[in-house]
């Protein structure tokens, strides 16, 4: 049997599976209830390569757009005089925050950096042009979340006095910092060259990023990294050819038969997207072996659709690792699928959408 024959992707299947997973998710996602924007996004946007979107009415793509600004939180001043100004931006879910609280407790009504940078992505797929958007307020909440050595916080740790304990804090939301300034065109707000130190910093003697200086390379972070310079343009200034061959290196090995995030590790479905758009920004992705890499994935989807994180045992499929496992045949250019930007991890016809809107918005 050769190899070609191997190769099969229900992709109606997986059509049905993100349809499903709009309307209802299985128990096990319930830990995720306070991340309703991200399981939102990863739906949407799989559909979105999927081209399931195309044939959608406004109506409902106006509705889900009401939804996700029903996250956004307002500037508000309680009536102790407690201010919100830090903290502006989008919560997870509408059980958080002030809707819960009360109003006099705004101070608890926090922003994530990660909801923001989902917000963000699924208004942009379903064509909004982020008129309602707290621009300023939002860019100068994110600004005060860049720490001192360049990297970001999740949420803000220290306003009117009050000392919080959310000290997340890593490359993932380096990432979604550059994406957030990237969108609202808003690069002022932050130090760039204190972030792409903080990146240099991160860069392991075998070629690969860690979540943070001295910390172990990992295929997450390392896509984390290289995106941030590639939508900076920033990578031929902090990487020197050495470094990149390194980079590429550390990620070639990565690949088995699908790709592992670490050396000794399995191979994972989701590193086909986080190992493959590293390698697509280096502009070597053409010396992986993909043939072999869509077997692996055609092992790892599920009958009724969606991919496990394995191919072997009772793995079963979730959203997160079937939203990779399409944007993975995306990048290896699957002609059923919308095209995938590499950095911006969306697909290119909504990051066309971008452009024509950042031709329109103006940097502070």
């Amino acid at each position: 049997m050769g190899v070609n024959s191997a190769i099969f992707f229900d992709y109606t299947a997986h059509v049905n599976f993100f349809t499903l997973c709009l309307q209802s998710l299985p128990e096990d996602a319930a830990m995720e209830d306070n991340s309703k924007l991200m399981l939102l996004f990863l739906s949407l946007s799989g559909l979105e390569l999927l081209k399931g979107l195309d044939h959608w009415p406004q109506s409902r793509k106006d509705k889900i757009i009401d939804w996700v600004y029903s996250h956004q939180i307002p500037r508000r001043v309680d009536s102790k005089g407690m201010s919100n100004k830090d903290a502006l931006g989008f919560r997870g879910a509408n059980n958080l925050g002030c809707r819960v609280l009360g109003e006099n407790n705004v101070v608890w009504d926090t922003a994530h950096l990660a909801m923001t940078y989902c917000a963000l992505l699924i208004l942009l797929i379903l064509g909004d042009d982020l008129s309602k958007i707290d621009r300023k307020g939002l860019l100068q909440a994110l600004g005060n979340l860049q720490r001192e050595d360049g990297s970001f916080g999740s949420s803000s740790e220290e306003r009117n006095d009050i000392t919080f304990s959310f000290k997340e804090g890593d490359m993932r939301f380096v990432y979604c910092a550059v994406v957030i300034a990237h969108i609202l065109n808003g690069y002022s707000y932050i130090d760039i060259q204190l972030l792409c130190d903080f990146i240099k910093n991160s860069l392991s003697y075998e070629g690969s990023f860690g979540q943070g200086p001295l910390q172990e390379g990992h295929g997450g972070s390392t896509f984390c990294a290289l995106a941030s310079l590639h939508i900076l343009d920033k990578l031929d200034e902090v990487l020197s050819e050495n470094d990149k061959e390194l980079i590429v290196r550390w990620c070639l090995f990565r690949q088995q038969s699908g790709f592992q995030g670490r050396p000794n590790k399995e191979e994972d479905t989701c590193y086909s997207f986080w190992i493959g758009c590293s390698l697509k920004i280096l502009k070597s992705f053409k010396w992986i072996d993909k043939e072999k890499n869509k077997v692996w994935l055609s092992r790892t989807q599920r009958k009724f659709g969606g991919f496990a994180k394995y191919a072997e045992g009772n793995c079963r499929e979730d959203l997160g690792h079937s939203y990779f496992g399409i944007c993975a045949l995306a990048l290896m250019k699957e002609s059923e699928l919308h095209g995938l930007h590499p950095a911006l991890n969306i697909s290119k016809r909504a990051t066309q959408r971008l452009k024509q809107r950042m031709l329109t918005t103006h940097a502070d």
